[in-house]
């Protein structure tokens, strides 16, 4: 996933624990991954694949959500 967002990873005052930025799909400002994890994201990919997904998961570029 980290591969594909082309995210970097801080840790700064705003995210002390740390976490995976992104760019919005403006490319404007940078917004933090909703991939938590890998577990995250391969649950995903699994809700994205078989269903129509539950909601609480949902893209954010405008290609995903065409």
């Amino acid at each position: 996933v980290f591969a594909l967002e082309r995210g970097e990873f801080t840790v700064d005052e705003t995210h002390p624990e740390g976490a995976y930025l992104r760019w919005n799909t403006e490319r404007t400002e940078k917004e933090v991954s909703p991939f938590i994890s890998l577990a995250s994201a391969m649950w995903y990919a699994l809700v994205s694949i078989t269903t129509v997904g539950y909601g609480d998961v949902v893209p954010t570029s405008v290609a995903g959500r065409a």
